[in-house]
């Protein structure tokens, strides 16, 4: 009502082919250099047939309690010589119902199918020491250590009792998955912009979101295969075929490919500020901008069925639990300058610390926060442009704790000049 309203629709087929090898040299495909057997190649190869669609519909245009009221569908097939058929889509929808403010909202589900590595890798074989977890002295630990018992139990009949692993070195069989599956992505947002009319160039954001990845491609090393295949709930499990065990009972082989197996989890807020506006008297323009992160938690499974090897990420480097980044630009003629002002709020080395360890005086000492100034002026001209800057003005450095002083997140120098000159032809 009141407008025209078109719709607006995409369609599209692709077909799509990958391979990819990596190849050892003569020597090592030959056996002669190592003596648990040849380097194999990685060789491999997938095709896609994909085909997408997307369609925009605006709903209402400048009615009473709707100044635009939309939505956005869209979906992707995907068939995979590898993982099969599946599919992608998503659902958004806005609404302004005055100028001031609009409401937006969105819900995907993605899908990342394995890549050739993933699936291919070449069959290498090592020789490692592994802790038997059906070993006496192990068999009633672990998280969960009823499960434990149980499984060895199941394992090795009348001598769990008593079991001892023989102290020797297993082959552990390091290879891709041709069985593995794709990931799949499930993504929230909703937020809301405000533009108020009597404040002109001012806008803000605010965005929640919350986000999951299930079936994360992940490799775990031969002993957590070793222990998660008699900690979980049964012997039925892709970590216990992953395993031979030879006739005393001991550990034999450990086949370590990766697995569709860990999870994420993550949820947090966006925030956004911008503001330009004219100085008086023709004195040039002045663009603010801000923007912060607040993580409320980022939580990795690498067995979801197994809750104690739970990790949380948040709070630990390089997640905080606040950044932000706010930049003015000044602009008047042929000058412009620039500051940019980096916040990273204060991290902890890891939530399982308790008093004590590092000699700490407390279970998650934090690091402190880490400020960052950079300026930069430029001179444009006919053709060419002059700028010089300096990165980290003030010279500061990373929080002086065993967790954070070297860690990339921070810079590795302190105060960085620099000049230029760009052309254009």
């Amino acid at each position: 009502p009141g407008a025209d309203l078109p719709a607006a629709f995409a369609a599209g087929l692709e077909y799509r082919r990958e391979s990819s090898q990596a190849l050892p040299d003569a020597d090592g495909m030959s056996g002669d250099l190592f003596h648990l057997g040849p380097k194999v190649a990685t060789i491999g190869h997938y095709a896609s047939w994909e085909a997408f669609a997307e369609l925009n519909l605006p709903l209402l245009r400048d009615v009473r309690f709707a100044r635009s009221l939309e939505v956005t569908a869209s979906y992707r097939f995907q068939d995979y010589t590898t993982t099969g058929t599946d599919g992608s889509y998503g659902l958004s929808a806005s609404w302004m119902p005055v100028d001031d403010i609009k409401f937006r909202g969105a819900y995907a589900r993605a899908v990342r199918a394995p890549n050739v590595s993933e699936l291919f890798s070449g069959t290498n074989v090592s020789n490692q020491s592994i802790a038997d977890p059906c070993d006496v002295s192990r068999v009633a630990t672990g998280p969960a250590p009823g499960n434990r018992q149980a499984n060895c139990g199941r394992l090795l009949g009348s001598a769990a009792a008593d079991f001892v692993q023989t102290p020797s070195g297993k082959f552990v069989v390091l290879q891709g998955n041709p069985n593995l599956a794709a990931e799949t992505a499930h993504t929230v947002t909703a937020g809301i912009v405000l533009a108020p009319r009597w404040i002109p160039g001012l806008v803000l954001t605010g965005d929640y979101y919350a986000n999951e990845i299930e079936g994360v491609i992940t490799s775990l090393s031969a002993p957590q295969i070793a222990e998660n295949c008699v900690d979980s709930p049964s012997l039925d499990n892709d970590f216990c075929r992953s395993i031979t065990r030879d006739v005393s009972g001991n550990l034999d082989v450990v086949v370590a490919q990766v697995f569709n197996l860990a999870r994420y989890r993550t949820r947090g807020w966006d925030f956004g500020a911008s503001y330009r506006f004219n100085l008086p008297a023709n004195l040039g323009r002045v663009a603010l901008q801000a923007n912060a992160t607040h993580l409320r938690e980022l939580v990795y499974d690498p067995v979801p069925l197994n809750p104690a090897l739970r990790t949380r990420l948040d709070r630990i480097a390089p997640n905080p639990t606040w950044r932000s980044n706010v930049n003015a630009r000044y602009e008047r003629g042929k000058v412009n300058v620039d500051w940019n002002v980096r916040y990273l709020g204060g991290v902890i080395r890891n939530w399982n610390d308790v008093v004590g360890d590092y000699s700490m005086a407390e279970a998650h000492p934090d690091s402190g926060s880490f400020i960052q100034h950079d300026v930069r002026v430029g001179l444009r001209f006919d053709g060419y442009q002059v700028y010089a800057g300096v990165d980290n003005l003030f010279d500061a450095h990373a929080p002086m704790t065993p967790f954070t002083y070297t860690h990339p997140m921070y810079p590795r120098i302190g105060r960085n000049l620099y000049a230029g000159v760009r052309v254009s032809f």
